[in-house]
């Protein structure tokens, strides 16, 4: 029984520990830690009451929980102490802040309030001493029902301001509550413009009269300042804050309104009254030496001007007073000096930085200080000394600068005129507005001119001339030299000065005819060069800008594509400009290509066409489409039976087929080139062209001409020049290089309108046609040469090509020079126009076919004639050419064979066109050796109507392979249509016989 009293005594002296309770610390004897020096052991214990006092854990929303720490040392009570309390969410604290000092009981208690949770909380008590600290905590039950949003009616504040408080009254702040009227502070509610006032601020509870420390206190004023800026401060351990006031010189009344963000709907105001001071100012612009003399400033210097600020009694303002400063030249645009615009006092001085940028003479400094409703306004001068001009800068960037000027009017929208701009500076690279400043150009090549010789710097020191374009291509630079106004005031009447000896020369040359506008009626002097201050421009470049005929050129990536039988197969076509002196035209000129066939369109543009100038170029694509030229078999241009039908006449000559029977058509006697053992197969010198019939044809030769299919035209032009080469003067005619002067016209030079010559022949040859197809102008048998489709630019919209001036129908021009470069005595007799006319230029694209046509021949000497018989081991017949026999076979075991045999393979496609660019050619036996010659290529850009050929050499094996009979073949690797497509191959070979 005894041992169950003594474990139950123990066991409630453990949950009484664990519900409240005391906590202690032990202080060190020997930190530094700001005790009282002495041992000792603090305690703390919480009790928690209703709001009666009744002992009790218990909160709920009717009754608040008041937890009341309890703080000793050494068992004695611990006053002025600050404890901290923290909850967790079962409750709010009041004061939310959670910070109370101990009474001088040593106790300290907070309000506990319920929130909307429900269980059981924990507060705990916290008192620290330097590094240690001791902590209780205090567990309540919460029945919850109450709300979790902020205490918001728990605080309230006292403000007053305060005037004339002694320096450091509020040192002691963190050791004892403040006392402001003890201090020797005065409460008022009126202030002088020129001192600054404290806002003393108190907070605490409205609860218990207990302050609120560490709560955050904001003010605002409607005239004046707080300071700090930001106007809010921390209250210290016993609730008080300060805040500093600045009434500013305005004068009148006001309001101060403070509250706590802390605490909602918790504010206090206090309304005063400012008075106005007397102020007195004084201004020195720190230019006066030592004996009161006023000195200038330095161009480009600075100084700086002090204003300060006294009261009636000669005592410094104290408080921040606002100054403002102007000047004429600070307030110029551009500015011509920099000053500080706006400056708070600072114990009574305003400093404000002058800097002179341009100014020149006196600048006078405007002060404005806002004093009540009578502003104080004073000024003083700062006289700026003139600059030295140090250098004329050139200014490429600015607007209105071109760097390529070109002759009127301008092709591509290219500029004739450049403004060209320099900016004169001093020795602090200061601008120096006002100023002369005297233009030439280096040269006068070209006859480029300036529309002005003189001008003024302006603001900015830049003066500005314009160079007129001229005649002759070539670099331009303008000169700028300043003329000092000093050289210049004093001449005599008439006089003039310039900075350019040769000038003044001429001028002065009393035997020469001068007609120079700057000459003077007078003398005209010069600045000595030791003196002159040059800057020169760079980068401006003359050049006619239109497009000129010998210079102008087009051409495609692939003349000759895989697209005879295929649609959609492109090439690039890219034309290229540039002018009389071969330099690349301006951005933006605009060309037109035409094809006869197939299909033009833009590369790079969102237009359906477009070819305009970038960097002298321009591209378009040409796309395989539509009706391939001449294609049809009425037009008879193949050179063999094709599609091995009888009934039809693909291969005979329309003019020679209009004098056979259907049976004679059916002979390969009659077929445009001569069979290949029966077989169609390319003519050795290429098919008899229409195109290039004369009076001197047999009659067998005129009836066999063919038109070309497969060849597609291409005709690119844009507006231009014609040439001219420059000669020299001669027999009284003065010529300059660079235009057309009289004599200077050549008839080859001299173009036609533009014109597609879908024959190739050179020649205009449109025909009207009418509607006899078979036998009309532009039948098979009737057309004179294959050109009566030729198209041409009617530039002048007469319905007619144009020009055949003498009538014997070959156009040769208008017998005039066209062109901007046409001078004013050539054009007066004739000989040349201003007019611009089309250049062009026009080649040939070759729609290849992908089946490849080959003939086998050695020369006739193996035969031993031209009748070719076959023998000595090699299989031969005629092939249509003298001194060359068509080959089948070779057999190196027949008697009489020769060791070697060299042979050329000839190959086109079926209208005796190249086979397609991109072509693989590889030549192989595998009977016999190849001992010279190629045996692979790739074929490139080939526009010829000859065929291609390739020459090898046979000969018997030197070492046998095993093998009585093989083939010497020719492969054919086409161009693919796509990148994933596959590639056509085609073979085709003869035998070759050997013993093995």
């Amino acid at each position: 029984m005894p041992f169950m009293r003594y474990f139950s005594i123990l066991m409630l002296a453990f949950l009484l520990t664990a519900c409240g309770g005391g906590g202690s610390i032990q202080k060190d004897t020997d930190n530094g830690n700001g005790d009282d020096g002495s041992d000792g052991v603090y305690t703390i214990t919480l009790s928690g009451a209703d709001t009666s006092g009744n002992s009790t854990n218990t909160l709920s929303s009717s009754s608040p929980l008041v937890i009341t720490a309890t703080l000793t040392k050494d068992g004695s009570p611990l006053a002025n102490s600050r404890i901290v309390f923290e909850s967790d969410e079962f409750a709010t604290m009041e004061p939310s802040s959670g910070s109370v000092l101990t009474n001088t009981e040593g106790k300290a208690s907070i309000t506990l309030k319920v929130t909307a949770t429900v269980g059981a909380g924990r507060v705990t008590a916290t008192y620290t001493q330097g590094d240690n600290s001791a902590t209780r905590s205090f567990d309540f039950t919460s029945q919850g029902g109450g709300d979790d949003g902020d205490v918001t009616t728990s605080a309230k504040l006292e403000v007053m301001l305060l005037s004339k408080c002694p320096a450091g009254w509020d040192d002691s702040r963190d050791q004892a509550m403040l006392d402001p009227i003890a201090a020797g502070c005065t409460r008022v509610n009126q202030v002088s413009s020129n001192e600054t006032a404290d806002v003393f601020i108190k907070m605490t509870s409205s609860q218990t009269g207990d302050a609120i420390a560490n709560a955050l206190i904001s003010a605002e004023t409607t005239l004046g300042t707080i300071l700090p800026s930001t106007g809010t401060a921390l209250t210290d351990s016993f609730g008080i804050a300060i805040l500093k006031f600045q009434p500013g010189n305005q004068g009148g009344a006001g309001t101060i309104t403070v509250n706590s963000p802390d605490y909602v709907d918790v504010t206090e105001a206090i309304n005063f009254n400012v008075g106005v001071a007397q102020l007195n100012v004084t201004i020195d612009n720190g230019l006066v030496d030592s004996n009161g003399i006023q000195q200038k400033l330095s161009a480009g210097g600075s100084t700086v001007i002090t204003v300060t600020l006294k009261d009636q009694n000669g005592a410094l303002i104290n408080s921040a007073v606002e100054v403002a400063f102007s000047s004429a030249c600070s307030a110029a645009t551009p500015a011509l000096a920099e000053l500080d615009e706006t400056v708070n006092t600072s114990n009574g001085i305003a400093r404000s930085t002058y800097r002179a940028k341009g100014c020149q003479g006196e600048d006078r400094i405007s002060v404005t200080i806002q004093n009540g409703s009578s502003p104080i306004n004073q000024e003083t001068i700062i006289e700026v000394d003139s600059a030295l001009a140090q250098a004329v800068q050139f200014l490429p960037e600015e607007d209105g600068f071109n760097q390529f000027i070109a002759l009127p009017p301008g092709e591509g929208g290219l500029p004739t005129q450049s403004v060209v701009s320099f900016k004169l500076v001093d020795e602090d690279n200061l601008a120096i507005p006002r100023a002369r400043v005297d233009f030439r150009l280096s040269d006068e090549q070209g006859l480029a001119s300036l529309t002005q010789i003189t001008g003024n710097t302006n603001a900015n020191g830049i003066v500005r001339t314009t160079v007129k374009s001229g005649i002759v291509p070539g670099p331009l630079v303008v000169s700028a030299c300043y003329i000092p106004e000093e050289s210049y005031v004093n001449l005599p009447e008439g006089d003039a000065i310039t900075c350019w000896t040769d000038i003044a020369n001429a001028c002065n040359d009393a035997d020469a005819s001068n007609d120079d506008a700057r000459c003077p009626t007078g003398v005209m002097h010069t600045i000595p060069l030791s003196e002159q201050i040059f800057g020169v421009s760079s980068g401006l470049i003359l050049s006619s800008g239109v497009t000129d005929q010998d210079t102008f050129d087009a051409s495609p990536v692939t003349f000759n594509t895989n697209s005879l039988n295929y649609n959609g197969v492109t090439t690039n076509i890219t034309l290229f400009f540039g002018d009389q002196f071969n330099q690349f035209n301006a951005d933006g000129v605009a060309a037109t290509v035409i094809a006869e066939a197939g299909a033009i369109g833009s590369t790079e543009s969102e237009d359906t066409y477009d070819c305009r100038t970038n960097n002298a170029a321009c591209t378009v694509v040409w796309r395989s489409q539509g009706d391939r030229p001449f294609y049809e078999y009425r037009w008879g241009n193949r050179i063999g039976d094709i599609d091995g039908n009888t009934n039809t006449f693909e291969a005979v000559a329309p003019r020679l087929a209009a004098t056979l029977s259907n049976t004679q058509k059916q002979s390969s006697a009659n077929w445009n080139c001569d069979p290949y053992f029966g077989s169609a197969a390319p003519c050795i010198n290429g098919m008899l062209r229409q195109k290039d019939a004369s009076s001197n044809d047999g009659a067998a030769t005129a009836l066999r001409r063919i038109v070309m299919g497969g060849r597609v035209s291409v005709l690119a032009f844009v507006k231009g020049q014609e040439n001219f080469r420059d000669e020299q003067s001669s027999g009284g005619v003065e010529r300059r290089n660079g235009r057309f002067d009289i004599g200077e016209y050549r008839q080859e030079f001299d173009l036609t309108e533009a014109f597609l010559d879908t024959n190739e022949n050179g020649r205009f040859d449109k025909e009207n046609c009418d509607s006899a197809a078979n036998t009309g102008p532009c039948s098979p048998t009737g057309t004179v040469n294959g050109g009566h489709d030729d198209w041409w630019v009617d530039s002048n919209n007469n319905g007619r090509f144009d020009f055949d001036i003498d009538g014997n129908n070959i156009y040769e021009g208008d017998g005039k020079y066209n062109g901007l470069l046409c001078s004013e005595a050539a054009e007066a007799a004739g000989e040349c126009t201003k007019e611009l006319v089309n250049v062009y230029r026009q080649f040939e694209l070759i729609m290849s076919g992908d089946n490849a046509f080959v003939r086998f021949t050695v020369p006739a000497s193996l035969a031993g004639s031209n009748a070719c018989p076959s023998g000595n081991g090699l299989e031969l017949e005629p092939s249509g050419v003298d001194g060359v026999c068509d080959l089948a076979s070779v057999d190196f075991t027949a008697a009489g064979s020769p060791s070697a045999v060299p042979i050329t393979i000839y190959f086109t496609d079926e209208f005796g066109n190249p086979l397609p660019a991109g072509t693989e050619v590889e030549i192989s036996t595998n009977n016999g050796e190849l001992t010279s010659g190629s045996v692979s290529g790739t074929l490139g850009n080939y526009t010829s109507d000859k065929p291609n050929f390739f020459n090898v050499t046979l000969a018997r094996e030197a070492e046998p392979n095993n093998k009585l009979s093989g083939v010497l073949g020719i492969k054919f690797t086409f161009p693919a249509l796509g990148d994933d497509d596959e590639r056509k191959t085609q073979s085709i070979g003869i035998s070759v016989t050997d013993a093995g």
